[in-house]
């Protein structure tokens, strides 16, 4: 698990990272947790992480345009928590799908709720979140049939028939499902292994939809393997 921790105060940064160190050996993790003064220095840094914890308030650039930014990098999927002081939040900040809020007057409980909370998250693997148009959308992992991405869109098929359409890359979203249900058929699709009802492994189709979705010839072994695996479980 690697982590960002941002704050324009520096002995705070060295308070924080101690404190999620102290928690990590209680609950038997090995974070690599990275320190950031500048939120631009973050945003330019260029690595992926998975929690990022971020003042709201700091100079040169605050948290939210931070958040912002990242959210349009590699960083898209990334848990991000903001420290924040009683009366500050805006309602611009679930609009970068903000995971929580910790309030500095009970920093160290708050903080250590989100990694619960997120840790239980992380151990399901029941959601993910993606964004359309300019909001964030959870989506529930056991909803999604299929993906499909065509013309740079990526259309998720739910088993309501309803479609999230987004500009994320179909390998970004593989990265964020559980590869025990979901498996990559072809350069353009991605199968939920509950909804399929006929395979022969050169295609397949899936319950709801009237689809006869490619396997791709270099994909079928694999696939063949982790499809018996899901039904062995």
């Amino acid at each position: 698990m690697r982590i960002a921790i941002c704050d324009d105060e520096a002995l705070f940064l060295s308070q924080l990272k101690s404190k999620i160190y102290e928690y990590s050996n209680n609950h038997n993790l090995e974070p690599v947790v990275d320190e950031y003064t500048v939120g631009s220095n973050l945003i330019n840094s260029n690595i992926k992480y998975d929690i990022i914890i971020l003042d709201y308030q700091m100079d040169k650039i605050d948290g939210l345009e931070t958040a912002r930014q990242l959210r349009n990098g590699i960083n898209e999927f990334a848990c991000i928590i903001f420290l924040t002081n009683y009366g500050e939040i805006s309602i611009d900040a679930y609009s970068v799908d903000t995971y929580r809020f910790v309030l500095k007057s009970t920093l160290w409980d708050g903080l250590y709720n989100a990694l619960d909370d997120y840790r239980k998250r992380m151990s399901t693997g029941k959601s993910i979140s993606v964004k359309s148009d300019r909001s964030y959308i959870t989506v529930d992992t056991d909803d999604i049939v299929f993906i499909e991405s065509q013309n740079r869109v990526t259309s998720i098929h739910l088993s309501d028939n309803n479609i999230i359409e987004t500009k994320t890359p179909l390998s970004s979203i593989f990265e964020s499902l559980p590869h025990t249900d979901f498996f990559r058929v072809h350069k353009s699709f991605i199968v939920s292994f509950r909804y399929i009802t006929r395979r022969d492994f050169s295609s397949l189709n899936v319950t709801g939809y009237d689809y006869e979705i490619p396997v791709s010839r270099k994909y079928t072994a694999d696939f063949k393997e982790a499809y018996y695996n899901y039904l062995k479980e």
